[in-house]
Order: structure tokens, then sequence, then C-alpha cells
């Protein structure tokens, strides 16, 4: 059994739709809360469900996401993701977020 439990992984990284997982694009949805720390993630979060639009605008390590800009998967987690968005220029910054801001571009 237990040889079967380490074969079946193996099989499923020899698969094309496996590779084709690996070499996805994404680029970013409209909207989407995207921070550079976990702390003022959290932070807008709770200053987003009280509704207090004042505590959100005074966090400056947060923003909306713009439609459209290539990201990239640094970790992903079910909650959040860390993730990787260029901007116009291609520079890159690290931002966290949830799972649904990226959406992946069919090639």
């Amino acid at each position: 059994m237990n040889r079967l439990s380490l074969a079946i992984p193996l099989l499923l990284l020899g698969l094309p739709g496996y590779a084709q997982a690996a070499d996805a694009q994404y680029v970013t949805e409209r909207g989407h809360l995207m921070c550079t720390t976990t702390d003022a993630l959290a932070e807008a979060k709770r200053a987003s469900d009280a509704q207090d639009k004042r505590w959100f605008d005074s966090i400056k390590e947060c923003r909306r996401s713009v439609a459209g800009q290539k990201a990239e998967v640094v970790q992903e987690g079910v909650l959040t993701a860390k993730i990787r968005v260029f901007d116009d220029d291609g520079k890159p910054t690290i931002y966290y977020t949830t799972p649904s801001v990226l959406k992946e571009v069919r090639r």
C-alpha cells in the first residue's frame, strides 16, 4: 500500500495537465484587496468589515487591484495567496491577497 501511495503522485507528475498548470500565466482581476504585509491585509479586512472608510484609507500598505496586470503565484493558500504583480514598467511587487485576485490567461 505504501508503494502505491508513493507511485500515484509520481505518475501524476508526468501527466500533460500537470505541466500546463505549472506553466500557467496569470493576470489580476479588478478591485480586490492587495497588501504588502500580512498584518496590513488583516487590518484592511477588519476596516472593510467595519465599513470604516477613514480607517481603510489610512492603511498605506494596501491597494485595490487593477485588471490585467501580469502576476505570478509565489505561494498559494486556501484563504490567502502571496503573489508577485508587475507594473507597466515590469517592476515586481509582492502582495498578500485572496486567491480570487488572479485569473488564468488562456493561450
